[in-house]
């Protein structure tokens, strides 16, 4: 795979992230990095490409979300991940994620402390989301009230 294709888009109180994929999965998966890199968190122990490095502090975490429908899950997956980031210090690595009949999100990862934030994100918003089916496979845009 390729580099996960997201890109800010100019928003005027908020940011805005529109995110492509051939497919669903790729989509939350592109959806969560981007998120991450629009912060500009930094993880501790993490290459470039993502890929955990050896650490002590470490977590393997798998969760899974159940949701109405794509906007829904789409917003609690962001919201889920933001919170470890908010409360627990911790970003992701070594992402896996699985949709499963447009209501379920299976997600596997690394837990890694993060060793710096450039900018917070307060929310994840549900303001012009939709997740729509494209000829090159899904997107989406994103708005997070910060």
């Amino acid at each position: 795979m390729g580099r996960p294709e997201f890109h800010e888009l100019e928003h005027t109180a908020d940011w805005a992230l529109q995110i492509k994929a051939a497919t669903l999965s790729q989509l939350f998966h592109n959806a969560a990095l981007g998120m991450l890199e629009l912060m500009g968190v930094t993880l501790m122990g993490v290459s470039l490409m993502g890929v955990k490095l050896a650490g002590e502090r470490d977590l393997d975490r798998q969760i899974e979300i159940e949701a109405f429908d794509l906007e829904e899950l789409l917003v609690a997956w962001l919201e889920e991940l933001l919170y470890g980031v908010e409360m627990r210090s911790v970003g992701i690595a070594n992402l896996n994620v699985a949709v499963e009949e447009n209501s379920r999100l299976i997600a596997t990862f690394v837990e890694v402390p993060i060793q710096s934030i450039e900018k917070e994100i307060k929310a994840v918003t549900f303001h012009a989301l939709e997740v729509k089916e494209t000829s090159a496979g899904v997107e989406a845009t994103v708005v997070f009230d910060v």
